[in-house]
């Protein structure tokens, strides 16, 4: 990040920071589930690619965001 970047993507890579902290917090204390760490990957890789500002990096993160959250909810 440089000085001159907008709010906004401070804000959203905060978000993102936090988000990720959440799912691996639940990853170790609430059963380790694999798509729960998935998800705590893919928010992670998406965050980097945003403070790195490699946008192929946070399109590989933001697919595994959503195929982890996928997972959660459709797996029976």
């Amino acid at each position: 990040m440089t000085p001159a970047t907008p709010t906004s993507d401070k804000l959203l890579l905060l978000v993102l920071l936090i988000f990720a902290v959440t799912n691996t917090v639940d990853y170790f204390f609430y059963g380790m589930l694999p798509h729960d760490l998935m998800t705590a990957i893919g928010l992670s890789v998406s965050a980097y690619g945003m403070w790195r500002r490699i946008s192929l990096v946070s399109a590989v993160g933001a697919v595994m965001l959503l195929a982890g959250i996928a997972w959660k909810y459709l797996e029976s």
